[in-house]
């Protein structure tokens, strides 16, 4: 978002955000407000993460921590760091921001290499991914899920179509194009224990097509 494209009402917004805030003293949430737009409009990362980082140090809020964990995991305006990282989404997933949990459980999935880097923990990421499906966080579903389905003995758990099933259907109950999509193949050319069901594939082809004419006409 450029500055020459916000408009005045949501100038005198974010005065009014900068007013509660004060300077960090005040209202968590107009200060994330504040990190927010100074990020967004003005560009400015390094300035936005000094807002996330004082906010989730002082007051505790969630939000702040994922997007300063963000910020490190790419290492834009703060250095790239996996385990800082991995820390501010494990403070903000207990405070209950489910995406910071699905991002955490990546991590965790995964592991990363490097001084900075993140150590695999497969339990605990299923764990966080999981729960993270449960509430609503329909990437979670849909990497887990593509997880358990891969053939090419390079996923990261053993293979278990049932149990990607099970979270794909809830991607795709959630509006989750990818994950109704996966489904439709699942059910077109069977799978393990997945008898070809045409019925099926076409419930899920007709979903995976309506979600897309769906993000098509919001654009």
């Amino acid at each position: 978002m450029r500055l020459d494209l916000v408009d005045e009402d949501y100038e005198k917004r974010m005065d009014l955000a900068k007013m509660d805030c004060d300077e960090g003293r005040g209202d968590p949430v107009a200060c994330h407000g504040v990190g927010e737009f100074i990020s967004a409009v003005k560009q400015d990362r390094a300035g936005a993460a000094a807002v996330y980082a004082h906010n989730c140090k002082t007051k505790n809020y969630p939000p702040s921590c994922f997007l300063l964990g963000r910020l490190h995991l790419k290492g834009v305006g703060v250095e790239q760091n996996d385990t800082e990282a991995a820390r501010l989404f494990d403070k903000a997933c207990k405070g209950g921001h489910t995406q910071a949990c699905n991002h955490l459980g990546l991590l965790l999935l995964h592991g990363s290499e490097g001084p900075h880097g993140v150590q695999s923990d497969k339990e605990r990421a299923l764990s966080l991914m999981e729960g993270a499906c449960k509430q609503g966080a329909s990437d979670s579903c849909y990497h887990l899920g593509s997880q358990f389905l891969r053939r090419d003995g390079k996923g990261v758990v053993k293979r278990d179509v049932n149990r990607a099933k099970g979270l794909l259907e809830m991607g795709c109950a959630q509006g989750h194009g990818p994950s109704c999509f996966n489904l439709a193949v699942m059910y077109k050319h069977g799978d393990d224990g997945i008898p070809i069901d045409m019925d099926k594939y076409k419930q899920y082809a007709d979903r995976t097509n309506e979600l897309v004419d769906l993000m098509g006409r919001l654009k």
